[in-house]
């Protein structure tokens, strides 16, 4: 009997398919009546939702170890994994990196061209976002 082997993807897999995607997440339901997140090809199954933010985990090989997961805001903000591991916000296409905490609040800054002037930023308390710039001069990038 063969199967057909699935092929499980990570974190920095799924981030990178979501910044591909400029007009985001599609949300879908199951044959059973869940919530399902595709991206780009990927599915994840809604694993819990508290105070507007809900985390997502990998539907097809949670079982055999796959630790792919997403969070997404209400707002249409996702949190996810860079390429390199570090933790991103992805919103409207466009892709911050964590600056810096200072107490309870944490600045991230746009992940492709803050270096070359772009002032886009969030402001997030305890994963929530608070405060968003997200005017940029420049059009969205792959992360």
């Amino acid at each position: 009997m063969d199967r057909k082997k699935r092929k499980c993807y990570t974190n920095a897999q799924v981030a990178e398919a979501l910044s591909s995607i400029r007009q985001g997440p599609v949300f879908t339901m199951s044959s059973r009546g869940g919530r399902i997140l595709r991206l780009s090809g990927h599915r994840l199954r809604q694993q819990y939702s508290r105070n507007g933010k809900t985390r997502w985990q990998c539907s097809t090989h949670m079982n055999k170890g796959c630790k792919a997961i997403v969070f997404t805001i209400e707002g249409g903000a996702v949190y996810a994994r860079s390429k390199r591991g570090a933790r991103v916000i992805i919103l409207e296409g466009y892709s911050f990196y964590h600056h810096r905490t200072t107490g309870p609040k944490t600045r991230w800054f746009c992940a492709s061209h803050h270096n070359k002037g772009c002032k886009a930023a969030i402001f997030t308390v305890r994963d929530e976002i608070i405060k968003a710039n997200n005017e940029h001069y420049h059009p969205a990038s792959e992360m």
